[in-house]
């Protein structure tokens, strides 16, 4: 089962989506877009990344700036997207030696090093190439060599090491770190009831109860750390942590933590990729009893032009600190689309949908076996290389087997819905001593709605404050 947003899995690291800015207008202008001198540092790149992606649309002709784009895609860690614009510019203009020799990188990172290879016998012996290009060609294609390029957008450059064979393999790493304060209406996730009606043997008793949801202000502390290594061409190891906790002033009784930690193994091949990944979570606090989640999950993705699909099926288990009652074990089917249409680029969304299956490990579980559906859309807007705004709506709804409770409306097959919308808004604030820091706002509302009222919940929340990374 979906679960509030603090208990969803680790977000492993993935390339940074472009960032549009205003198009650069006339194709003459598309030459004065290619960053010269080529910057150094991965905040330098990211930047002329998002601009010329921005401005694609309109320079689509220019083989120049389509070269530029197919490098920075290269250094951003995207082989896939940097071959698509140096195929096109070497179309166009098949005499550029740095879209050559980017474009043989790019296929061989693929998987496809034939290209590398040949380039680099042509080149051996020419004294026009320029002496670091055919360096890094000659070098790049030498028996066991492992190309030097970075894995993703993890926003650090990646950093050489030897495995135990001896080969070289690339790595990255980045941590992000996040402290919010806010207000939250429903602090401890309860329901607002008056009485509730027993339906005992001797007739129905309606007892006075008197659940008020807790409100009050909120901080909320998030750290995440994220890692990937490149064993092979084509092949990416991934690995991440984080840690979150929110802590209410004077209703410490409602303060929750969680700690999660996952892992994957991915293949690409010819815009395919198979995902294998193991996430741990761990979550605690005086409102409820610790449990512990695994889950397992393996998949496969396929990237078009503009979208890419997802197909996934998850297995997971839960186990409760003390009480073994809600211990489950669930397997979950999964599907996931997301675009980033042609021509819009600083727009893009992602639709997920689900089915579940959720059985008891034991047999006095209220309810007993659950099946549930779930379906959720996002829609991320970046208008300029500073903001950033994403909208999220979605819904998902459980149905036991059996009765509840034969107190609770006879015996009633309980079902229960959620529906919720969060929105995010982010402006990266420039500073030179905190590279990457975001001014966050975040709002959020959820409704639980029930056959039985017991389990009917609502409640909004809002938050700002500072993201960076590290």
């Amino acid at each position: 089962m979906q679960g509030p947003a603090w208990a969803q899995p680790v977000p492993l690291a993935a390339p940074i989506p472009a960032v549009a800015e205003p198009a650069a207008g006339p194709a003459r202008d598309c030459a004065r877009l290619v960053p010269r001198p080529w910057p150094d540092g991965v905040l330098e790149r990211r930047l002329h990344l998002r601009r010329l992606d921005a401005a694609r649309d309109a320079c689509i002709d220019d083989a120049g700036f389509l070269a530029a784009l197919g490098a920075l895609w290269l250094d951003d860690g995207d082989a896939e997207q940097a071959r698509t614009w140096l195929e096109r510019a070497l179309m166009l203009d098949p005499d550029q030696p740095g879209a050559l020799a980017d474009h043989a990188l790019a296929l061989a990172a693929l998987g496809e090093p034939t290209a590398l290879r040949d380039l680099a016998r042509a080149w051996a012996g020419r004294a026009d190439v320029p002496a670091a290009l055919r360096t890094r060609i000659l070098a790049a294609a030498e028996p066991g060599a492992r190309l030097r390029l970075p894995l993703v957008a993890l926003g650090r450059e990646p950093s050489s090491s030897r495995g135990p064979s001896g080969n070289l393999l690339r790595s990255a790493s980045r941590g992000e770190a996040a402290v919010l304060l806010g207000y939250d209406d429903n602090l401890d996730f309860l329901p607002r009831l008056r009485e509730l009606e027993l339906t005992a043997p001797e007739g129905p008793v309606v007892l006075p109860v008197d659940t008020v949801p807790r409100r009050g202000m909120a901080l909320r502390a998030e750290v995440l750390w994220q890692a990937a290594w490149l064993p092979a061409a084509g092949r990416t190891l991934r690995a991440g942590l984080s840690a979150l906790a929110r802590h209410s002033p004077g209703r410490s009784d409602t303060d929750w933590h969680q700690l999660q930690a996952a892992a994957s193994y991915a293949g690409h091949w010819n815009g395919w990729t198979a995902l294998v990944q193991v996430e741990s979570a761990w979550f605690g606090g005086p409102l409820a009893e610790p449990y512990a989640l695994w889950r397992g999950r393996a998949g496969l993705e396929h990237q078009g032009a503009d979208c890419r699909q997802l197909v996934q099926l998850e297995a997971a288990l839960r186990r409760q600190r003390r009480t073994h009652s809600a211990d489950s074990q669930a397997v979950q089917a999964g599907w996931r689309l997301h675009c980033q249409p042609e021509g819009h680029r600083d727009w893009s969304w992602t639709l997920d949908a689900y089915g579940l299956l959720d059985e008891p490990r034991q047999d006095d579980r209220p309810g007993g076996r659950q099946r549930g559906q779930g379906l959720t859309l996002r829609v991320e807007h970046r208008p300029d290389a500073l903001h950033r705004i994403e909208l999220s709506v979605g819904g998902q709804r459980l149905r036991d087997r059996e009765g509840y409770s034969p107190l609770l409306e006879d015996n009633a097959v309980r079902w229960q819905q959620q529906l919720f919308v969060n929105l995010e808004a982010a402006r990266e604030l420039g500073s030179s001593h905190l590279p990457g820091a975001e001014l966050v706002l975040r709002l959020g509302h959820y409704r639980q709605t029930s056959n039985l009222t017991l389990f009917e919940r609502r409640g909004s929340t809002v938050y700002a404050g500072l993201r960076w990374p590290w």
